[in-house]
Formats: structure tokens, sequence, C-alpha cells
């Protein structure tokens, strides 16, 4: 992969946007945005195995609208995944607690080797809880904020593996399901283009898909008594899609409305207010470790 300036260049205008938008999120855009520029130059140079699907099984997913893979199948470039990890640490190390307790932690027991990156790696993608819970018990690190770092340093070649797997859709817009047909996982976000149609965002690969309109993309009802949504006058190009038969709630952003490049990590941590919101209403939402939590 070339490194893709534009990448930067999007990140780093939508950060000043909406840091003068939102004064008060400022140090909190600040650090994500530094997260998402690193990732974004390891995105360049990562190099991972070609994903393969076996024609058979490829046609039976399709017909059954199966998602491609499971989270723990995706492959992942240990050197860059470590280089970054070691990265994130240091750009975190200067953070609140349990953040940035947790990265100097992480960083010191890594030195002695007494947790080596390449197997955090591996029990991220197992999603083996009880080996963070372990490491928390053990060193006093927070497990939630290791998890953080952890997934945040492989998302690179998570995303490399998207980009090669994207060519088995032939039709991605038949697509019907909530969850994503990349991972299986559910969606963190959704976009609103061109004449309303609707995109969700894979919180786990970040891979987009379509998703129907008046639909809840979590239990799948299509009953408009139990869909609804709300936004703040001030802010019409944010909407919070709310579903009163399982619980949950979803963020939108309408980019029809908008006059400014899009980066949608960074819409998610400017728009936390509307997530308190939605909790308050006794909504439950689907983000990949949640900076409310």
């Amino acid at each position: 992969m070339t490194f893709d300036a534009n990448a930067i260049t999007t990140i780093q205008t939508v950060l000043q946007i909406l840091k003068k938008r939102w004064p008060d999120y400022t140090a909190l855009l600040s650090l994500y945005g530094s997260i998402f520029e690193a990732q974004a130059k390891t995105r360049a140079h990562v190099n991972v195995p070609l994903s393969k699907i076996p024609a058979e099984i490829l046609k039976i997913k399709q017909s059954e609208q199966l998602p491609l893979i499971t989270a723990a199948d995706f492959k992942y470039d240990l050197y860059q995944t470590g280089r970054l990890f070691e990265e994130l640490c240091r750009l975190t190390s200067a953070c609140d607690p349990p953040l940035g307790a947790a990265a100097r932690n992480t960083l010191a027991q890594c030195r002695t080797g007494r947790i080596e990156p390449a197997a955090l790696f591996e029990r991220m993608m197992d999603d083996d809880d009880d080996y963070f819970d372990a490491l928390q018990t053990k060193y006093g690190i927070d497990k939630a904020a290791l998890a953080f770092l952890t997934y945040n340093s492989l998302l690179p070649s998570i995303e490399a593996g998207v980009g090669q797997l994207a060519g088995y859709f032939e039709s991605p817009d038949d697509w019907t399901k909530g969850y994503c047909p990349v991972c299986g996982s559910l969606p963190c976000m959704a976009v609103l283009e061109g004449e309303g149609q609707r995109s969700l965002i894979c919180g786990f690969c970040r891979h987009r898909y379509p998703g129907r309109r008046l639909f809840c993309p979590f239990c799948e009802t299509t009953d408009t008594d139990q869909l609804d949504y709300f936004y703040a006058e001030e802010e019409n190009e944010y909407r919070v899609n709310t579903c009163r038969k399982c619980r949950r709630y979803l963020k939108t952003i309408d980019a029809r409305k908008l006059t400014r490049p899009l980066f949608t990590p960074l819409e998610q941590i400017a728009t936390l207010h509307l997530d308190v919101k939605a909790r308050e209403s006794g909504f439950t939402g689907a983000m990949m470790f949640d900076p409310l939590a």
C-alpha cells in the first residue's frame, strides 16, 4: 500500500473544524486525531497475507447473507502492529487515568518482557477477555485501556484485510442484514448520502456497507412504531436513531448537510453528548472501546 496523504489532510482539516465548533472536546479530539494519523501512516506500510475464500464457501455465504469471515479471522502485520502499539502507548502516556497509567505501565512491563505485545494481539483477535482480566489482576493495568491500545494498533491491518475482501462482493447493495457483511460485527455509526441512501459503519473493521433506511440494524425490526430519532436544532447534520424494541441507538451523520470533509471516527468523538442523551433515555450503543465507559 502507498501512503495516503489525502487521509492525513482530511483528518487534520476535520479535526480543526470540530475543535473550533466544540471547544470543550479539544483535548479529546486532539488525542484521537493523533491516534488516527498514526494509524493512517501505518496503514501505508502494513503487509498482511491475502485472504482467500473458497468458491463453494463463498457461494453459501452470499446466498445466506452470512459474513465472509469472523473478526478473529483477520490477519495482521506483526511488525507494523508492534511499532504502532509502542507509538500509541507513548502518545497516550500523558493522559489522565486510566489510559495514561495503563500506557505507562504497559510500556514498562513490555520492556522487562513480562508482557509480550505479540500475545496481546493474538488474544485480542481471539476475544480472550480472561487474558486481559489476568493482566489487570497481575500488573494493575486497566483492561479496557489496554484493550483500547491493542485494538487500535491492530486496526490498520484489519482495514487492509477489509480492502482485500471487498472484491468478493458482486452486488454490495443487495445486502439486507444489520451486521457487517465482512466480519459480522454490529455498526457503530450510519451515514446518509445522495437521495437518502443509508450506509452503516462496522464497529470492528470500519467497513462501510448499505443499510435499509427504516430498519433497526440491531434487532432488524422494520416496525415504524418502534423506530424513532432525535436531533438538536443547532446540530441538524447529526441525528440519533433509536429502537424501542431492542432499546439500542445509532448515531447518524447526514452528509448531505455538510460543506466540509467527513471523517467518521472523529465525528463519533465530537458527538459524545448525543451518546449521553441517548443513554439517559435508556438506550444502549455499540461503540468499540467506548470513551464514555
